[in-house]
């Protein structure tokens, strides 16, 4: 994928722990293609710096420790190697006031939690940059949300993480090309600039194979020679359609040039 887009022109940064491709073309990318592949684009990228890029996979309620204190546990996994790990953060079970739904102090459906700005997880959401909740106490229904972003944990012993603020992922367009271009030597395709499609076209003319004349031409046969070679070269360009996929396949399934005609044909 990252040999594709970089032929392409395409510029490809992480940014606060989210992708963001900027096209060639200026043709914004579909959102539904970009949430379907940033993980596997992601993961290329992590192999390609050696890096351990983790990201949200759930999150738990209970009563943890000693004390049986309330707290949420979140799961992280690594894009790469499959590894989890986990963090948690106090939070309230419990109601904090009657309503129709139940009386104060009764337990929360399963799953439901309630915070203040005062708890580190409040900070920890702000520290995504992603989107708060209309209500602190709706923040259940927005956990889904964490999959958008990509991080690179620092772990306390064994699989549990250090820092409750974990830090985000950050690489620009020209740290992941030059990683890729120091890898990749002699591969004179990859380059800031889109390629055209029409490379080949500009060979000289002495390097096309000559076409074969039929006995039924007229005499000047030199000019019609020309002429087929020079509308020969003018069809390249229109002569090799992108292949519609017509299958649905998953992106995982597909192959590089499926997914990117999935994307332009979007």
């Amino acid at each position: 994928m990252l040999e594709t887009l970089f032929s392409r022109g395409d510029h490809i940064d992480i940014i606060n722990g989210k992708l963001v491709i900027t096209p060639a073309s200026k043709q914004p990318v579909p959102k539904k293609w970009l949430a379907e592949n940033s993980t596997r684009m992601l993961s290329e990228i992590a192999a390609l710096l050696d890096i351990n890029v983790y990201i949200y996979d759930g999150y738990s309620t209970g009563y943890y420790g000693k004390h049986k204190s309330p707290g949420l546990t979140l799961q992280l996994i690594n894009i790469s190697t499959g590894e989890d790990c986990y963090l948690t953060f106090n939070v309230e079970l419990k109601r904090s006031r009657t309503t129709n739904n139940g009386i104060k102090g009764s337990c929360l459906p399963k799953g439901q939690f309630r915070i203040s700005k005062k708890y580190k997880f409040y900070q920890f959401w702000l520290s995504t940059g992603l989107s708060l909740p209309p209500r602190l106490s709706s923040f259940h229904d927005y956990m889904g949300n964490l999959k958008q972003c990509f991080f690179i944990p620092t772990f306390d012993h064994g699989a549990k993480v250090k820092d409750k603020i974990i830090p985000l992922v950050n690489l620009s367009h020209s740290e992941v090309l030059a990683r890729f271009s120091q890898l990749n030597p002699y591969n004179s395709q990859t380059s800031t600039i889109q390629q055209p499609y029409n490379k080949h076209t500009s060979m000289p003319n002495n390097d096309l194979i000559e076409a074969p004349i039929n006995k039924g031409l007229p005499n000047n046969q030199s000019a019609c020679s020309n002429n087929y070679e020079l509308s020969k070269q003018g069809s390249a360009v229109i002569s090799n359609p992108l292949l519609v996929n017509t299958t649905h396949k998953t992106p995982h399934e597909q192959t590089t040039d499926e997914w990117l005609n999935d994307w332009e044909q979007a």
